[in-house]
Formats: structure tokens, C-alpha cells, sequence
């Protein structure tokens, strides 16, 4: 695969097809929600195709993104103990 940097976007080059992949920065609530979208519309996609780098690449920025904007907080310890009593 290769790729070249663009202003903001990433030109991915897939090696079977060597079609140009646009991939933006999600910068945005609304870039996050839109990328969302494009994910859940090629989950199916399989592996090593130009769909499913598509796919890995999509799903590395949500994670980046939502790792900043959406931390999951530890529980706390007393907290978790009772719960796991439950």
C-alpha cells in the first residue's frame, strides 16, 4: 500500500488496486459521526481487499478520536467490589 500526505488527507493507494483511498482527520463531532456511518456500511468488508484497509484505517481513527474525547474512566475500587458482589 502506498501513501502520500495531501493538506489533510491521506491518499492510501491499495496494492491489488491501486485506486486512491481519501482518508480525512476526524476533527469534528460531526467528522466522527459521518465516519461512524461509513464504517457500519462496510463492517462486512473482508480482510486484504481495498474495502477492508479502508475498514482498519476508518476503525484506527474512531478509536484515536474517541480515546480524547470519550475516555472511559477506571470505576472506582470500592465501587467495582460491590458490583462484583452483585
Amino acid at each position: 500500500m502506498f501513501s502520500g500526505l495531501t493538506g489533510n488527507t491521506m491518499i492510501l493507494m491499495h496494492k491489488q488496486s491501486e485506486v486512491p483511498m481519501e482518508i480525512h482527520p476526524i476533527k469534528s463531532e460531526a467528522d466522527y459521526q459521518d465516519t461512524l456511518k461509513e464504517i457500519e456500511s462496510i463492517m462486512s468488508a473482508e480482510a486484504d481487499t481495498p474495502e477492508g484497509d479502508r475498514l482498519d484505517v476508518l476503525v484506527t481513527l474512531v478509536e484515536a478520536y474517541g480515546r480524547v474525547h470519550y475516555p472511559i474512566e477506571f470505576p472506582d475500587p470500592i465501587e467495582a467490589i460491590k458490583f462484583r458482589m452483585e
